[in-house]
């Protein structure tokens, strides 16, 4: 078993919104955004509705319209190494399956869901083939899901960051359906409409904690989402940092996604996202270096 280390190249799908391994379906009147970077996939690109932003794609079919540039054909962006979600596994503390996630707070110091803590803020939940839903809660961490054939679904408003910079936010294995909602009435996560506190003591927001039920959070996902499956984008949700998908991609109708790109998952790869994990490479971050004269 490998330990934790930065290193290697980071993958070249890093650097792209979103990333199919198996082609990316925009149906009739959906919409998907994308902002920084491409849209991408490794196969078909097939297109009923709007792209708004750039394509990348082995091919391209579908009459709806792209209004970035377009690279056709594009090449391959490849996927993570196999061992990644191992790995992971290794590291987490495995969660009870105890069916939906309604009103959860988990962080390193808090678990709402049931079983133990994690200092790292990882989580492990095998469903055991079972449905997973996620709604009106909070992650401040890691969260490894593996439904097997079963599916796992982030609707509702909620509000997940990583806990630590050069982790995944979310791994799941299994069929996904991505609907978390951010507009209208669910652009936030509100504890008074909820009736819950999701800053309490052990999952600080912006460094802040407290014991009362006043506060909002942005509805979205924020850091690097991998899904070993299919996903469906069921409603318009917001998404900061990258999706990647080893599956097919659906952006169903009347939906709109916007994912915005991090560089930082360029400029620092989460662990194992990298071309060779047990490389050491350096990489370059931009105006970090300086010119030294010659002697």
């Amino acid at each position: 078993m490998r330990n934790f280390k930065d290193g290697g190249l980071p993958l070249e799908a890093l650097n792209t919104c979103l990333h199919s391994s198996g082609g990316i379906s925009i149906q009739m009147l959906g919409e998907l955004s994308v902002f920084d970077a491409p849209a991408s996939t490794d196969r078909s690109l097939e297109v009923h509705g709007i792209l708004r932003g750039d394509a990348h794609a082995v091919t391209r079919t579908g009459s709806g319209i792209i209004t970035g540039v377009t690279t056709v054909p594009a090449e391959r962006k490849g996927v993570p190494w196999p061992q990644v979600l191992n790995d992971y596994v290794a590291k987490a503390t495995e969660l009870p399956f105890q069916g939906a996630m309604n009103r959860v707070v988990l962080a390193p110091g808090v678990n709402q869901y049931g079983g133990g803590l994690n200092p790292r803020g990882i989580y492990y939940i095998n469903t055991g083939g079972g449905n997973l839903t996620i709604a009106r809660s909070r992650l401040l961490g890691t969260l490894i899901v593996d439904a097997g054939n079963g599916t796992v679904s982030i609707e509702n408003s909620c509000f997940m960051e990583p806990y630590r910079p050069d982790f995944p936010v979310l791994l799941i294995k299994g069929t996904t359906n991505l609907a978390l909602r951010s507009t209208g009435g669910n652009q936030f996560l509100r504890e008074s409409r909820e009736g819950h506190n999701y800053n309490l003591p052990g999952a600080p927001y912006q460094g802040q904690t407290n014991n009362d039920q006043r506060d909002s959070y942005p509805s979205e996902i924020r850091g690097l989402i991998h899904v070993i499956g299919d996903v469906t984008f069921a409603d318009s949700g917001v998404y900061r940092g990258a999706v990647l998908v080893q599956g097919k991609v659906q952006i169903g109708m009347l939906r709109n996604p916007r994912i915005y790109h991090d560089r930082d998952l360029i400029i620092n790869p989460p662990w194992g996202y990298s071309s060779d994990p047990d490389n050491t490479s350096m990489i370059v971050q931009p105006r970090t270096w300086t010119r030294q004269p010659s002697s």
